[in-house]
């Protein structure tokens, strides 16, 4: 996100992205970003940071923060108009095919009184278990230590909004929702390949069903 960040977790100052990223290892110049001085518990280079973490402190950095919470307070994307027909259709071929193993099609329901301030008993549906999968479309970025096998992991993207995006997948590869079909592999390679097997008019109604998500 480029944003520099301290934290203070249970009393320890958390510095693992505090300081200044260097864009390909060259030091940005004095007055082109925003590194602060530094101070007591703060390293230099970082912008506004928690400070002292003393006293069993846990505080997150505001701009993580307000980020968080800007996230969490989205609205979905209002559905597009669509032919019933066309949508029962196409939400038919998107199951039997394998799509709705991991792009759930399921309601989600907030809990009565969340405990972060969003609507209570809210239903959505954004078509995804949440949960990571090796469909061929990782990056291999991971932690320090981590298997290549785990980087290969990705969390199944929702796709509430699709009618909103002009471009697919993590990294934006993709230029259209057939494309991003056609990268999945892996444990997606079955799902895949019963997309490409459809007729012209099973195809036609997955499509516009999704492109009205």
């Amino acid at each position: 996100m480029g944003i520099t960040t301290q934290h203070c977790i249970k009393g320890a100052s958390v510095l693992t992205f505090a300081t200044e990223s260097k864009p390909n290892g060259i030091a940005q110049p004095a007055g082109c970003d925003d590194r602060g001085p530094g101070g007591p518990g703060i390293p230099a280079g970082t912008d506004d940071g928690v400070g002292s973490c003393a006293g069993g402190l846990s505080e997150i950095q505001d701009d993580v923060d307000l980020f968080f919470k800007f996230m969490t307070f989205l609205a979905p994307a209002p559905r597009l108009a669509i032919d019933p027909n066309i949508n029962l259709q196409g939400g038919t071929v998107f199951n039997r095919i394998g799509c709705a193993g991991c792009h759930l099609l399921k309601d989600y329901v907030t809990p009565s009184r969340p405990a972060n301030g969003v609507p209570g008993n809210f239903t959505f549906r954004p078509r995804s278990d949440f949960l990571v999968h090796d469909i061929g479309t990782g990056d291999m970025i991971g932690n320090k230590g981590d298997s290549t096998a785990t980087t290969r992991l990705m969390r199944t993207a929702p796709l509430w909004g699709l009618h909103h995006r002009t471009r697919f997948l993590h990294d934006g590869r993709a230029g259209s929702i057939t494309e991003a079909i056609a990268a999945h592999g892996g444990q997606a390679a079955a799902s895949r390949t019963a997309f490409n097997a459809l007729g012209t008019s099973d195809r036609n109604a997955m499509l516009a069903a999704m492109n009205s998500d």
